[in-house]
């Protein structure tokens, strides 16, 4: 069975299957603790305890308050986040079937590299159907979809594997359940759909176990940056492999100079802008990093002390004295709420307050350029003119 320290982990399917020679680039680098990651572990530790609680009366409401700790990083359960986890547990429930949770499943066949797994949220046997359903957790305010989810075909993969002794399965069913952004995805595959992918893709895996065995044998050739491959590699910031593929996608000066770049130009330019960005950013990142963090000096740059934070009032006594100078003017005017505090403090009360609607306003969205592929109507915009007959 596979340890609990994979190498050929699904979370970093991506990444592995993207480019050959990021495991052995990385080998020993860890990115810091992310208190975002943190958090999600600390809510996928509660919808856990509920699933595996036969008694439906036992909710994720019942931990709020509560303290708890991951990866370095302490939180107070709140009631919002709660309902949240529960949303999850309420939608796996729904599904029926033989369920378990927290799977620890061995994905050594589907690599093709022994000794290799991961544990998933949930696994649901749905014999009727002749499926079995993945379900994984996110608490990220970006969307992850389903289709083609590497991670998500790992644990699938395996989980077919392990129980294809039990049934005849025809279907993998993997989905993604975000209920902090209210998304949900799902996607199926035919068995043999699955299959076909475990035989293109497991050269690849062991050509990555291999190099990240072997770094010595890393070429230029064995590294292949992408958008997604890239977002959670550990050197992003300093990949060199990246870095050359941001140069070469800057637009190649025309022989003709041109004064206004055409829409199509544009567009394509404005395309490359959040990439850019996303880049300049780990760049920044590593810099500091490197910098600040570890003292290693970067030429042209050096490491000085910050503007000095705001000043506040620190020690006893510091009200009554303000109070005795000023008075009055030592307090601010009083203050009503935002409605959106009024909302929580109305459901913390459970008072109703939809009686508070009368008194709401909201502004239209500003206008903003998005991709196509957004859900989003699009808007006709521009200024037209109407003709007007001439005297």
């Amino acid at each position: 069975m596979a340890g609990e320290h994979s190498v050929l982990s699904p979370s970093k399917g991506e990444m592995i299957l993207s480019c050959p020679a990021a495991l052995g680039a990385t080998k020993g680098i860890v990115d810091a603790p992310s208190k975002y990651a943190a958090e999600g572990t600390v809510y996928h530790e509660i919808a856990a305890d509920v699933l595996k609680c036969n008694d439906i009366a036992w909710t994720c409401g019942d931990f709020v308050g509560n303290e708890m700790s991951a990866d370095g990083f302490d939180f107070v359960i709140d009631e919002e986040n709660a309902a949240h986890a529960q949303r999850y547990v309420d939608n796996v429930r729904a599904l029926g079937g033989a369920q378990f949770y927290e799977q620890r499943l061995d994905t050594s066949d589907v690599v093709g590299v022994p000794c290799q797994g991961g544990t998933t949220d949930a696994v649901i046997l749905d014999f009727e159907a002749s499926t079995i359903r993945i379900r994984d957790l996110k608490f990220g305010q970006r969307p992850v979809y389903a289709h083609g989810n590497k991670q998500y075909l790992q644990y699938g993969a395996a989980a077919l594997k392990k129980y294809e002794v039990l049934h005849d399965w025809k279907f993998l069913e993997v989905g993604t359940e975000q209920p902090r952004i209210n998304h949900f995805d799902t996607h199926t595959y035919t068995v043999e759909e699955v299959m076909a992918w475990i035989a293109e893709n497991q050269p690849k895996f062991q050509r990555a176990f291999h190099l990240y065995m072997n770094p010595e044998e890393i070429t230029a050739e064995d590294f292949n940056p992408t958008e997604k491959g890239c977002e959670w590699c550990p050197i992003r910031g300093s990949c060199a492999a990246r870095n050359q593929k941001f140069v070469d996608m800057f637009p190649k000066v025309s022989a003709k100079p041109l004064i206004h770049m055409s829409n199509a130009d544009l567009g394509e330019a404005r395309t490359l802008v959040d990439k850019f960005e996303a880049w300049a950013s780990s760049i920044k990142a590593e810099a500091h990093r490197r910098a600040v963090e570890q003292g290693e000096k970067l030429p042209g740059w050096k490491v000085v002390q910050g503007r000095k934070g705001n000043r506040k009032w620190e020690g006893e006594g510091v009200e009554n004295r303000l109070e005795d100078e000023l008075g009055e003017d030592a307090y601010k005017p009083r203050e009503i709420i935002s409605p959106a505090e009024a909302e929580k403090r109305f459901k913390k009360a459970k008072l109703d307050f939809s009686v508070m609607a009368p008194f709401i306003t909201q502004s239209e969205g500003a206008l903003s350029l998005e991709r196509e592929d957004t859900a989003k109507p699009e808007i006709k915009t521009g200024v037209e003119f109407p003709l007007q007959e001439i005297a």
